[in-house]
């Protein structure tokens, strides 16, 4: 089960392209069968189900103690997270059967607030789309560590020496606290929730608080993030070595 969730991650744009295909071709053939989605309602409730289910296991699972490094960007990155591709899944199939509802009921007298329901599922499900390809979660480079969000980056250079605590293990938390000796360094890129707090939905709080608070202060090693040989120095220098799934060099 483990590795079916960690391929789920690493397929993510792959499984988001034919998702959305499917659900286009879903939705258009609204147009030449009206009754389609009242048809596949159950089929539908049962994917939808299936999805949150997964999404749910996923969550329950201890959080990943490692890194993928990434040499060719070159970076230390935290896994994408499966749950993120279900849930969106999920919205996917919700929004292709109300959309299919509002392409039936086009020449009833269903007022627009009706269709408010759909809009609000499409955009929602555009947005975890967005989210799901471009990866979420903290990405360690030479330059500084960079926090993803669905919409934009927050970008934090190591000069401005950013300052987590370090959490208890059993921390059950979805973000760490950050402050920073210089905030005046510290740039946004695009929609961020917060320049305060760190995503951390996809690795665990203690691991990623320590890989940080050992590059903050040994600016020494920051040069040779990205590489496989820094990623086994740092996990022998932190103490700490992964207790998730082998991280996967991209």
């Amino acid at each position: 089960m483990t590795r079916f969730f960690m391929a789920v991650g690493r397929h993510r744009r792959l499984i988001v392209a034919l998702a959305l295909a499917v659900a286009v071709v879903f939705v258009m053939a609204h147009f030449w069968v009206p009754t389609l989605a009242q048809r596949a309602f159950p089929t539908l409730a049962v994917l939808v189900l299936g999805t949150l289910a997964l999404a749910t296991v996923v969550l329950a699972l201890p959080r990943p103690r490692a890194f993928e490094v990434r040499s060719q960007v070159p970076a230390f990155s935290t896994p994408s997270s499966p749950a993120a591709v279900f849930l969106m899944l999920a919205m996917l199939i919700m929004a292709m059967e109300l959309t299919g509802t509002v392409i039936r009921d086009l020449d009833t007298t269903e007022t627009f607030v009706d269709r408010l329901l759909p809009l609000g599922a499409v955009v929602l499900t555009v947005q975890l789309a967005v989210g799901v390809w471009r990866g979420q979660g903290i990405e360690l480079r030479p330059d500084g560590l960079r926090d993803r969000e669905w919409a934009g980056t927050l970008i934090v250079p190591w000069d401005a020496l950013p300052v987590v605590p370090l959490p208890r293990p059993t921390d059950p938390r979805g973000t760490l606290p950050v402050g920073y000796a210089r905030p005046e360094l510290v740039r946004r890129h695009g929609l961020v929730t917060s320049r305060r707090r760190l995503y951390t939905d996809n690795i665990d709080q203690r691991f990623v608080a320590r890989v940080i608070r050992y590059y903050t202060t040994h600016p020494e090693h920051r040069s040779a993030i990205g590489t496989r040989v820094e990623y086994d120095r740092l996990l022998s220098a932190i103490s700490d070595p992964p207790s998730g799934p082998p991280d996967q060099d991209l």
